[in-house]
Parts: structure tokens; C-alpha cells; sequence
């Protein structure tokens, strides 16, 4: 239960803050006083903005997705990588917070098959990517003296913060598949691995906001 309200109060929590960023960054592009802001006119362009989300073609947003975000950054031979990437944890976190929102037990049967294959896919595919992109966010002095937003730090920030629940969800659950622990230390190493998946998945949506080739930032 206190998983549960957590969740919710965090995705709602993140989603207000993202929009409202959003909606800063359109009054300063605007040229609109900044201290005429409010939570009036920022709830009155949200109500305006949530129809035109869903006029938008769901194949088209995936199509720009695609293109964006695995076609023109990868070569075709590491594209894989990061299809199984995100493949893999968009089923983990889907299949995982479902059963723990939605449902009175844990996961069991063939989704539960399905996790423990994905989660194999996920371990590979995030040591991978994490080879492969490293280097371009790495902390440099040099850069963040000349960086003149702070899109592309706090970037840097959320992929080593979903670097790091990502690991922590590989450990976790390989420790839990060991018969070493009792079973109080199972159910502390269970409450670890989904309050690390709600970080990877909160860490995840956030670094794609601040990802620094996102359009209009």
C-alpha cells in the first residue's frame, strides 16, 4: 500500500513538474514577463494543451520517436542494442508496477516468465549501452564552465541515476533468485528492487525531458 501511494504521489509529482518547466520555457520563449507567471495561466494552457495531445497520430509520435531517438544518433549495427533496451525495461516496468498497482499478489506465471527473460534482456543490453555511451556523460569541468543551459548536466545526472537503479535492479534480483537469505532478507532485497525500478523509470522519463537533442529545449 505505501508502495502504491508512493508511485502514484512521484508520477504525479514528476508530471506536474515536467509541464511545468515546459510551460516556463514557452513564456520565456515568448518573451512573456516572468513575473507575471502563475498557476492560473499555467493550468489554463494545460487544459487547452491535453486535446491536442491526443489529435496527434500515435504512429506518427512513434515514427518521430524511432527516427529521433535510435536512427539518427546509432549505426544499424548497435541500434539493436537499444531497441532491446528499451523494449526490455518497458516491459519490466510495465508488467512490474501493473501487478504491484493493480493486483493483490506479485507477479506469477507466464508474465512472470516474461519478466525474467526481459529483466536477462535488460542486464545485457544496459551493460551495452552503458559501454557505448559513457564517455559522452561524463562530468567535465570544462564543458560545464561553457554550458549555457542546464539541460545537458542534468541529463548527464539522470542517465547515472538510471545507470545505477538499472544495477541495482540486475543485483537484486539475481541475489533473489539465490537460496542464500532468509526470508526477512528477501523481502528487504523486494522492496529494494521496486523502489529501484521506480527510480529507473522516474530517472528514465526525466532524462528524456532534458535529453539535449529533445525539439524546443
Amino acid at each position: 500500500m505505501i508502495f502504491t501511494v508512493i508511485t502514484l504521489i512521484s508520477g504525479v509529482g514528476l508530471l506536474f513538474t515536467l509541464s511545468l518547466h515546459y510551460f516556463h520555457g514557452l513564456e520565456v520563449k515568448t518573451e512573456k514577463d516572468s513575473a507575471g507567471f502563475s498557476l492560473k495561466a499555467y493550468f489554463s494552457w494545460l487544459f487547452k494543451s491535453i486535446p491536442g495531445f491526443f489529435k496527434t497520430s500515435w504512429s506518427k509520435r512513434c515514427r518521430d520517436c524511432w527516427k529521433k531517438w535510435i536512427v539518427h544518433p546509432y549505426p544499424k549495427n548497435v541500434r539493436w542494442i537499444f531497441i532491446c533496451l528499451f523494449c526490455s525495461f518497458f516491459y519490466l516496468a510495465a508488467s512490474g508496477f501493473l501487478f504491484a498497482l493493480l493486483f493483490p499478489r506479485r507477479l506469477y506465471g507466464f508474465p512472470l516468465m516474461l519478466h525474467v527473460c526481459a529483466g536477462g534482456v535488460f542486464a545485457v543490453s544496459l551493460a551495452l549501452a552503458l559501454v557505448l555511451r559513457a564517455r559522452s556523460y561524463v562530468f567535465s569541468p570544462e564543458e560545464e564552465k561553457t554550458e549555457k543551459n542546464s539541460s545537458s548536466t542534468r541529463s548527464r545526472i539522470y542517465f547515472w541515476l538510471f545507470i545505477v537503479a538499472g544495477l541495482l535492479l540486475i543485483v537484486t534480483a539475481l541475489v533473489m533468485m539465490l537460496p542464500l537469505f532468509s526470508l526477512k532478507v528477501q523481502i528487504d532485497l523486494f522492496e529494494v528492487h521496486r523502489y529501484s525500478a521506480l527510480i529507473a523509470v522516474l530517472a528514465a522519463v526525466t532524462f528524456v525531458y532534458f535529453a539535449p537533442n529533445s525539439k524546443g529545449r
